[in-house]
């Protein structure tokens, strides 16, 4: 192995055990794996570009470590496809957080397709009145966030 592929390698494997993952390495393999987390380490003289991002989000990549940035459609392919993007300790873009923290009714005052899809009738007796769901306004049904309602 080469002087410079051999700084490459170990500069991988640093970056990964400082992700707290555990190195793979290899041709066609991602170079580190943390639980569902795949991670690409770059060691590149240049940003990151979003050709190679697509590349990577093909293998099923979802976490790119690079040494030098991301350029600026680098970062706008991350943010669309959430992937999470970190320069050096640096987390660039942080991948959005899945939760079942959503608004019931939108600000409108209409019913979202979330709401109409997971609100059953019977939720909506139990919680006022035993009132049918068409005779409740917007205004009285409350926000659930994480579980609970405000």
């Amino acid at each position: 192995m080469k002087r410079s592929q051999e700084r490459g390698y170990q500069y991988e494997k640093a970056k990964a055990y400082q992700r707290g993952g555990t190195h793979k390495g290899g041709p066609g393999s991602p170079d580190y794996v943390k639980g569902k987390t795949k991670g690409e380490v770059k060691n590149w003289s240049r940003p990151f570009d979003g050709g190679t991002l697509i590349k990577l989000l093909r293998k099923g990549i979802n976490e790119v470590v690079s040494k030098k940035g991301f350029t600026e459609p680098a970062k706008e392919y991350a943010r669309e496809r959430n992937m999470r993007l970190i320069q050096g300790k640096k987390v660039v873009f942080r991948k959005k957080i899945k939760s079942s923290a959503r608004p019931l009714f939108m600000a409108g005052g209409s019913a979202s397709p979330f709401c109409q899809a997971q609100v059953s009738q019977s939720f909506a007796q139990k919680r006022f009145a035993l009132r049918p769901i068409t005779e409740i306004s917007t205004l009285q049904i409350p926000l659930l966030v994480k579980g609970k309602f405000l």
